[in-house]
C-alpha cells in the first residue's frame, strides 16, 4: 500500500528530522501499536524485537489480526507494517539475554515495551554506556499509563531511573507485564510519539508522564534541557 503523507508533512516530516530510525524492544500491547503508528507517521526505518507468538487473547489489546494467531509476533507485525504503511521493518525473533549484542546507532531512538523487568534491565544496561542515547521506557497496568524518556547524558535522571530497575528496586509505579486495555495502550503510544515530535522539532519535552485513565489530571515532568541526537 502506498500512503500519501502530503497533509501530514505539513505538520511533520520524519525524513527531515534528526531521528532516522526507531528500535522497539517488545511488540505487545504497547510496542505493536507504537510500530504501526510510527510507520503511519512516516518513519521508514523501524526495527522490532520479540520472541513470542500471537495468541487469541492478544487481539483485543494489541495490533494483531485474527489471521496472525499462532504466528511469530515479528512476522505478523512485519505483515501489518508492509500492508498498512509500506514499511518493511528489520525483525529479530530473539529473546534478549545478557549474551545478546545490542549496538548503538546514531540518529536512533530506543523504545522499550518489554513486559519482563529482567530483560528490560538488560536492554538498558547495554545502551546506557553510550552517550546521548534517548531511551523510552513505557509501562501500562489496568487503567494506568506511564512513560519515561531517559537521556543517558543526564546523570541525575539516569540514577533516578535505575532505582526502579532490578530486583532490589524500592518502588515501581507500574510493574512490567500488568494487564491493560486497548484505549490505555493507544493513549500511551499517542502521547509518547507526541513527545518524540517535541524532541524532533527542538521543543521542550517531558521526561516523565503518569496517568490513570479514570482520573482527570495526568502528571507531566518537563526535562531540564532539550535533547539533541548525535
Amino acid at each position: 500500500m502506498h500512503l500519501d503523507f502530503a497533509k501530514q508533512k505539513l505538520l511533520f516530516d520524519p525524513a527531515t528530522s534528526g531521528i532516522k530510525k526507531v528500535v522497539i524492544y517488545g511488540i505487545g500491547s504497547v510496542g505493536s501499536h507504537a510500530a504501526e503508528n510510527l510507520a503511519k507517521a512516516g518513519f521508514q526505518q523501524i526495527e522490532i524485537w520479540d520472541y513470542d507468538k500471537v495468541e487469541g487473547d492478544n487481539l483485543a489489546a494489541q495490533a494483531y489480526w485474527e489471521k496472525h494467531i499462532g504466528m511469530l509476533k515479528v512476522d505478523a507485525l512485519k505483515e501489518i507494517l508492509e500492508t498498512t504503511a509500506n514499511v518493511t521493518p528489520i525483525i529479530h525473533n530473539e529473546k534478549i539475554t545478557k549474551d545478546t549484542v545490542l549496538m548503538f546507532e546514531p540518529q536512533t531512538l530506543y523504545w522499550c515495551g518489554i513486559d519482563d523487568s529482567r530483560a528490560r534491565k538488560i536492554v538498558w544496561d547495554k545502551l546506557k554506556i553510550y552517550p546521548n542515547v534517548m531511551f523510552v521506557d513505557t509501562r501500562i497496568g489496568q487503567f494506568n499509563m506511564c512513560y519515561r524518556f531517559i537521556d543517558t547524558s543526564d546523570k541525575d535522571w539516569v540514577e533516578d531511573f535505575e532505582k526502579i530497575l532490578g530486583p532490589d528496586r524500592p518502588h515501581v509505579d507500574l510493574e512490567c507485564g500488568e494487564k491493560c486495555c486497548n484505549p490505555v495502550n493507544n493513549g500511551l503510544v499517542a502521547l509518547a510519539i507526541g513527545n518524540i515530535f517535541n524532541i524532533i522539532m527542538g521543543n521542550d519535552y517531558f521526561k516523565f508522564f503518569f496517568h490513570n485513565l479514570l482520573v482527570s489530571q495526568p502528571t507531566f515532568v518537563k526535562a531540564d534541557k532539550k535533547f539533541e541526537l548525535l
